[in-house]
């Protein structure tokens, strides 16, 4: 009964189907419909295609990819705190040091006492801006109270440490000894045309070998030619090297990498800084710099002192200095070598940083054990945000011992 249940399923379903596959997977029987719904599916296609062309040659033209535009943290922070400041009716703080549009720029603030005692250039840290609420926009409020002009920079966006190249190497071909060293065949040759027959040869002996293996040729001239040659050498004039080799050299212009361009970028900003503070009649000069601008602020110290060692006004702060590693820079090592007041403040606890302190004190201290002191906050989380904070207040009992300056005119400062 199962044997032609079976027999009458196939009688039932042969014309549809068939069992090609050997594991008993099913297959249409009949393909002969293939090729014309094929067909069709062609020109279905095909009267598409013509239908978008003919309505993008009648319509508007496709519309192109158009170029994304990148961020710049930078500038929307300056543009953020510029509209902070312009709620509060502070817009005269802003200053440029010119009228171009990329020109350094801060915030400034004159003394209110009457009595100044100098300028301050504050460098904010990385991904901050020149009102960084914690530290930066405390000292630059607080400080003028006590005879201090203030001026907080802007900074760009900092460089970042390009990623390791992953590419795999192309490794060089085995070569052969013979390609190595072009040189083998030919002494090979010589070797054997000096053995000919088992004999050595020397140089100068004759053999008649030469005459044997010299060509006939009629524009061969077996005549001795050394007179003709000490002729030439006699005559020989040096030639000129044309221009174009000349200027080659010039042309190719040696570009600066990327790193130091940037911290000669960086140099440059502190130091239009300090040039500004100097237009504006402050010559007692003081640099606070928070993080890795320390970096910045010792490059442009330790250049002004190296063209003229004899320069006197300048003491630094430091706040959580950081020694940068790309632009690598010694920070300590350079550190040392500023004969001037420094106070190192840090606000941070970790292993890492006590080692940094610990090296740097070390270092400082072991050249100028006067003139650098190293002082414990507690974190920047614990400090208040208001300008009578813990660092406000630490900064100017320091500056009121180390760096106070008086006012003098022109005339009395030469004499």
């Amino acid at each position: 009964m199962y044997i032609l249940r079976i027999i009458l399923l196939l009688l039932l379903t042969g014309p549809l189907y068939a069992l090609d596959e050997p594991d008993g997977t099913v297959a249409p029987a009949d393909t002969s419909l293939e090729p014309a719904l094929a067909g069709s599916d062609a020109s279905v296609a095909s009267d598409s295609n013509e239908s978008t062309d003919n309505a993008g040659a009648q319509g508007t033209p496709p519309i192109e990819p158009q170029e994304r535009a990148l961020p710049i943290p930078s500038t929307r922070r300056i543009i953020e705190t510029v509209k902070h400041l312009g709620l509060f009716q502070r817009e005269e703080e802003v200053i440029k040091f010119s009228d171009e549009e990329s020109s350094i720029s801060g915030l400034y603030l004159p003394e209110n006492t009457g009595h100044p005692q100098g300028g301050i250039l504050i460098l904010h840290d990385i991904s901050q801006h020149a009102q960084w609420p914690h530290t930066v926009a405390p000292l630059r409020e607080y400080l003028p109270d006590y005879g201090w002009t203030t001026l907080s920079l802007f900074f760009s966006d900092y460089i970042a440490q390009p990623l390791p190249d992953t590419r795999p190497k192309k490794e060089m071909p085995d070569t052969p000894d013979s390609e190595v060293n072009p040189l083998a065949d030919t002494e090979l040759a010589t070797t054997a045309d000096n053995n000919i027959d088992g004999e050595s040869t020397t140089v100068g002996e004759d053999t008649g070998i030469n005459e044997a293996m010299t060509p006939d040729d009629e524009n061969f001239d077996n005549t001795n030619s050394s007179d003709a040659l000490d002729d030439v050498a006699d005559n020989f004039e040096a030639f000129s090297v044309p221009d174009t080799l000349e200027n080659d050299d010039t042309n190719n212009e040696v570009e600066t990498p990327p790193d130091i361009a940037f911290l000669e970028s960086m140099q440059e900003r502190v130091e239009g800084g300090l040039r500004q503070l100097n237009t504006l009649g402050q010559f007692n000069l003081v640099i606070i710099a928070h993080g890795l601008s320390a970096n910045w602020a010792v490059e442009t110290l330790r250049t002004r002192f190296s063209e003229n060692p004899n320069v006197i006004g300048y003491s630094l702060i430091l706040i959580d200095a950081k020694q940068s590693l790309y632009p690598s820079y010694q920070l300590n090592d350079e550190l040392a070598k500023l004969k001037i007041p420094i106070l190192d403040l840090y606000t941070k606890s970790s292993e890492d940083m006590k080692r940094e302190l610990q090296s740097r004190k070390n270092a400082v201290t072991r050249q100028q054990p006067l003139n650098y002191i190293q002082i414990g906050l507690p974190s920047l989380k614990t400090i208040h945000n208001n300008k009578h904070n813990m660092i406000s207040r630490r900064v100017r009992g320091w500056l009121k011992t180390h760096a106070a300056g008086e006012e003098v005119t022109v005339k009395e400062r030469r004499g």
